[in-house]
């Protein structure tokens, strides 16, 4: 009867550790490597082109969180709710396809992107993790 019981409890407590381990991220509160951790920062937040001017920067700011983003930057225009691809593209860090920590990158935005709202976007794409985060909305404008 007692070798029943401790097989019993046993099983009890390989069931009890399974459904933790199953469940750590409901319990914890925070989804691992879902891109929730990541943040995509532009500035400024309003980029004038007068005249002839060819290009302009932004600066690009990745917190990659948890598991890393892509290297891959992409800008899209913004028309509520509909995002396009603009097919203006850079990399965030170097020759590096994954990217992790803080990472700053100076972005160019060529003359020949129309005025309205555009984000730049990062992703992570693999079996393993798959989301896109996209930056805060910034504005560029064409005067004279």
């Amino acid at each position: 009867m007692e070798q029943n019981n401790k097989t019993l409890l046993v099983a009890v407590l390989i069931i009890l550790l399974a459904l933790v381990a199953f469940n750590f991220n409901k319990i914890s509160g925070r989804a691992v490597g879902d891109g929730r951790d990541v943040s995509v920062v532009v500035s400024p937040s309003v980029v004038t082109f007068s005249g002839d001017e060819s290009a302009k920067f932004v600066t690009v700011t990745v917190d990659t969180g948890s598991v890393g983003v892509d290297s891959q930057l992409e800008l899209f225009s913004v028309n509520g709710e509909l995002k396009e691809r603009v097919s203006v593209s850079d990399t965030l860090c170097g020759t590096q396809s994954l990217c992790t920590g803080v990472v700053s990158k100076q972005f160019l935005v060529p003359a020949r992107v129309q005025s309205g709202d555009y984000v730049i976007g990062v992703e992570r794409s693999n079996p393993t993790y798959n989301f896109k985060v996209d930056s805060n909305i910034f504005t560029i404008n064409h005067v004279g």
